[in-house]
């Protein structure tokens, strides 16, 4: 599976959660579901830990529920820049967290959950 194709399963799944914790367990369950192992709170160094890593296609996935569009973009070059990842995805609640196509040279993909948190 793609990363394109790992944010369209996400984007396609009732990920409902009062919090970004439920939305985290909600996601855990469906790329499990989907037969993908993904390791949760990874530490990446200098004290960053991306929300998820799925090895099979080097992408690191961050759930976003809250922050700018500045301190958020600000993270997700952090994790791109490590070159741990082939591609980044953002998971967010939020219609102004918007990221360019690429930093530091890695694709940012976003898949918003609109409605998501109740």
């Amino acid at each position: 599976m793609t990363p394109a194709e790992i944010s369209r399963l996400l984007s396609a799944v009732t990920l409902r959660g009062a919090n970004e914790a439920d939305i985290q367990h909600a996601i855990a369950r469906a790329l499990s579901d989907a037969g993908l192992a993904a390791n949760r709170e990874v530490d990446i160094g200098a004290a960053w830990r991306i929300d998820f890593e799925i090895p099979a296609v080097r992408l690191g996935v961050e759930v976003k529920v809250k922050g700018s569009t500045k301190e958020v973009t600000e993270q997700i070059s952090r994790y791109a820049e490590t070159g741990r990842y082939d591609a980044v995805l953002l998971v967010t609640t939020l219609r102004r967290h918007r990221m360019p196509a690429t930093l530091c040279g890695v694709p940012i993909l976003v898949c918003h959950l609109w409605g998501a948190v109740l």
